[in-house]
């Protein structure tokens, strides 16, 4: 059985919501949307579903005391496992650097799962159930990617062309990876 880290990406600077967010206090660090940051809410939404050892944040230098502080603060059984950038490379070189640091802790045989620290993820058991059957495809050694079925044009995203349909809501992709699609979003 492969070991399956989960990996929150918090190292953007969140210029999209300047003024208030900046590069020492960027949007993943504030509390817009109930009590706890953004970041303190991926970190529970992660942590009903593994252990907090298994739930790697990459962040940038000088944001080093902000996250563990916030991750302090949830009172969680485990000290914060995070990836220190020296420089913003955006999200390819941070998950490389997150597949290595996965591998030293666990060995070779991984499955990283990885999460950005500022989505609004509302409907946390669909979450949860696609989140698993992303991973058991995974384990036969494919990449998944998970996408919304967008409701209006936006220039700033990617979008995915899908493919043959697999099953509920796994297609194929162009590039012969699994990916899905939510009809009924999770956001």
């Amino acid at each position: 059985m492969k070991k399956i880290v989960y990996f929150i990406m918090a190292g953007g600077k969140g210029m999209r919501l300047w003024p208030l967010s900046r590069a020492h206090f960027p949007k993943q660090l504030h509390a817009l949307l109930g009590d706890s940051s953004f970041l303190q809410q991926s970190i529970n939404r992660v942590s009903k579903i593994t252990q907090p050892e298994n739930i790697l944040i990459s962040t940038s230098e000088d944001l080093y005391f902000s996250v563990k502080d916030q991750w302090q603060s949830l009172r969680l059984k485990a000290k914060p496992w995070l990836i220190l950038e020296p420089l913003s490379r955006n999200t390819a070189p941070a998950i490389a650097l997150a597949i290595l640091a996965a591998r030293e802790r666990f060995g070779e045989d991984v499955i990283l799962v990885t999460l950005a620290s500022d989505h609004v993820i509302k409907k946390q058991k669909r979450f949860k159930e696609l989140v698993n059957t992303g991973i058991k495809i995974a384990q036969k050694g494919d990449i998944v990617t998970f996408g919304i079925i967008p409701s209006y044009p936006e220039t700033g995203y990617g979008y995915i062309k899908t493919g043959k349909k697999i099953e509920k809501n796994v297609f194929k992709s162009s590039l012969v990876a699994p990916i899905f699609t939510a009809s009924n979003p999770i956001l």
